[in-house]
């Protein structure tokens, strides 16, 4: 269930930044399309230099498009760590507060055990 959350998430991040690639609509799109876009051009150096090494020629226009769906592809691996790292969080916040619970339970008890053993004896 949470796993079907976390890709749906990831799907509509990558999504998003390809819409604000493509056609962003307001400021906050343009400046989410200004970081993917130095994403981009870091990545397109490093396509081409892996071209090179696989003697495979490539124009840097090939190398931009490569670069473009790599760097998707790592927003939505970021996106999904991120899910990942806050359900996580969230589970052991919920084990904390369980665990919290049943000891104030247990608590309660003893001192309904006390208080009626008190009054039973007097």
């Amino acid at each position: 269930d949470w796993l079907d959350k976390i890709e749906v998430e990831v799907a509509k991040a990558r999504d998003h930044y390809a819409h604000c690639l493509d056609k962003p609509a307001n400021r906050p799109e343009k400046k989410t399309r200004s970081i993917a876009r130095k994403r981009i051009t870091h990545r397109v150096k490093e396509v081409l230099a892996r071209a090179d090494l696989k003697n495979i020629p490539m124009e840097t226009k090939e190398a931009r498009v490569i670069a473009r769906e790599e760097v998707l592809h790592m927003i939505g691996e970021e996106e999904r760590a991120r899910l990942l790292d806050q359900m996580n969080k969230a589970f052991i916040k919920r084990e904390q507060d369980k665990e919290v619970m049943r000891i104030s339970v247990e608590t309660a008890k003893r001192e309904a055990q006390a208080r009626a053993t008190v009054y039973a004896v007097s």
